[in-house]
């Protein structure tokens, strides 16, 4: 038999009491009941609006700071002049009749062929005196490729010579237009006792 109860209720001063354990589980069933209304009630009477505490996860993509992006430097003029060289070498003096015949090796390392390529040289003597100044045509040099070319000094005896000067790039350039870096990127070097030198 199952015994249903209220709430104890006053009778006269007294207290009713549940005489079966029946009873007693209803009426704390019935007090837990009412607190967990009060406390619904409650969580409905917050402020509205008010924004819920966030628990940060580690290793949460959404909750960590945001990185500063990561710039990839640019090439300086400098740095590209250096990686892309016109390396000149001055690799044999000829003999000739009443004149003098240079081989000079050019290695065009760049990635673009050189259209115009034109040269001011001068020549100095054993003593650093000049002996003349004229210019010399290279062009064309083909990107990445390495050829000869050879002039003829008319005039002037080999053993003369003492140094030559790579005084300055008249012409230089590409097939879209002017290079105005071809001094930079020229490296001269020299394979006989004369000095080629910028």
């Amino acid at each position: 038999m199952i015994h249903l109860a209220t709430e104890p209720t006053p009778m006269h001063g007294r207290t009713k009491h549940c005489p079966s354990p029946g009873c007693l589980s209803a009426t704390v069933g019935a007090r837990h009941l009412a607190v967990g209304l009060v406390l619904l009630a409650a969580v409905t009477a917050a402020p509205a609006g008010e924004p819920a505490a966030a628990t940060a996860v580690p290793g949460d993509a959404s909750t960590s700071a945001a990185k500063p992006a990561i710039e990839t430097p640019q090439p300086a003029a400098g740095d590209k002049a250096a990686a892309d060289p016109i390396e000149i070498e001055l690799n044999r003096l000829e003999p000739g009749k009443d004149a003098c015949r240079p081989y000079l090796v050019f290695r065009n390392r760049g990635d673009a062929a050189l259209a115009a390529f034109t040269l001011e040289l001068v020549l100095f003597d054993g003593e650093g005196f000049i002996k003349q100044q004229f210019t010399l045509d290279a062009a064309p040099l083909p990107a990445g490729k390495t050829s000869v070319k050879l002039f003829e000094i008319p005039g002037v005896d080999c053993t003369a010579i003492g140094r030559i000067l790579l005084n300055q790039v008249t012409a230089c350039a590409g097939a879209d237009g002017a290079l105005p870096d071809c001094m930079a990127r020229i490296r001269a070097s020299s394979r006989v006792p004369v000095d080629f030198f910028k």
